[in-house]
């Protein structure tokens, strides 16, 4: 399948707190500490709800439901939708991780200390008052 620009991404909290994936190793095996939203690029028959439920469930084995779009695809962030929903107890303990994958919880104040992705970096920097309001739920 051929794939579009088009990409979506979420924003998971719990707690105060927002969920991030990185990959334990990159291509060459060189261990990463890049870490990003969940995401994933469009594919020809997805729509951007379901191209982000289909990584929520390759990532974490979850299927959520209370799902919401953030937002729309904007100047700086051509054809990128963000959604956010609230993780449960149940979702956390029940969260499986992909062989290779780190996930892990973040405030707001401890994503100044790690390396984001460009693209959560201009998210978060661009929206912080919004993840602010997310993660004070």
């Amino acid at each position: 399948m051929v794939h579009h620009d088009a990409s979506s991404s979420i924003v998971l909290t719990y707690k105060k707190k927002m969920l991030l994936s990185s990959s334990n190793l990159d291509s060459n095996g060189v261990p990463q500490e890049l870490w990003s939203l969940i995401g994933g690029k469009k594919m020809d028959t997805q729509s951007p709800e379901r191209t982000i439920n289909r990584r929520i469930k390759f990532l974490t084995n979850l299927e959520l439901e209370n799902i919401r779009l953030l937002s729309k695809p904007g100047k700086n962030d051509k054809d990128k939708y963000y959604y956010h929903s609230e993780l449960t107890d149940h979702d956390v303990n029940f969260m499986e991780r992909r062989e290779g994958q780190r996930l892990e919880f973040y405030t707001l104040e401890e994503l100044d200390n790690i390396i984001l992705s460009s693209t959560t970096k201009l998210f978060v920097e661009e929206n912080r008052d919004t993840v602010e309001e997310l993660l004070a739920q």
